[in-house]
């Protein structure tokens, strides 16, 4: 029992001696993975011939869940991209794809409530929620008006209005 201690019995299985064992499927444990069977110190790994009663303990290690997840401007959870699970001391390794939003321009990702940045290299050692930074994009809005001087003085024949984000607005002082 993982909050107890206390040993439970998972599965008993009868062998006549000389059988081989066969390991149990894994149970799902929330937070735990299973590293192996073992009787003491002895590891087993399926086939070993039975020459006696054997009572095997599942090593378990603590695995951790890293959410990567999108939020409303009220704090709410918009959007969960991804949950990777990991052990202890493990980087993330793979992260999500940069994640869109209308308007918004993906800046990086940060532990919740912090300022912590998480990246690809961020070792797991807890479970957290990585949070979505955006920055607002800002559109400007540009009339761009085509025209010729002829005799009687300026005459626009043709007007875009054009829509660019800052980085794309012509170099000016």
């Amino acid at each position: 029992d993982l909050e107890t201690g206390e040993l439970k019995v998972y599965q008993t299985d009868k062998y006549n001696k000389g059988e081989q064992l066969t390991l149990p499927s894994n149970p799902v444990l929330e937070g735990k993975e299973i590293v192996g069977w073992y009787d003491g110190e002895t590891k087993y790994v399926g086939g070993e011939t039975i020459e006696s009663d054997l009572t095997l303990i599942a090593q378990l290690k603590d695995e951790y869940h890293v959410d990567f997840v999108i939020k409303k401007d009220d704090g709410t959870v918009q959007e969960r991209l991804d949950q990777f699970f990991r052990t202890a001391g493990e980087k993330i390794g793979t992260m999500p794809q940069d994640p869109f939003v209308s308007g918004r321009t993906f800046v990086k990702w940060v532990k919740e409530g912090t300022t912590e940045e998480v990246t690809a290299d961020t070792v797991v050692n807890e479970s957290f929620v990585a949070e979505a930074v955006f920055e607002d994009v800002v559109v400007y809005e540009l009339t761009v008006k085509y025209w010729y001087r002829g005799t009687s003085g300026e005459v626009v024949f043709e007007t875009e209005i054009l829509e660019l984000e800052a980085h794309q607005l012509p170099y000016t002082r």
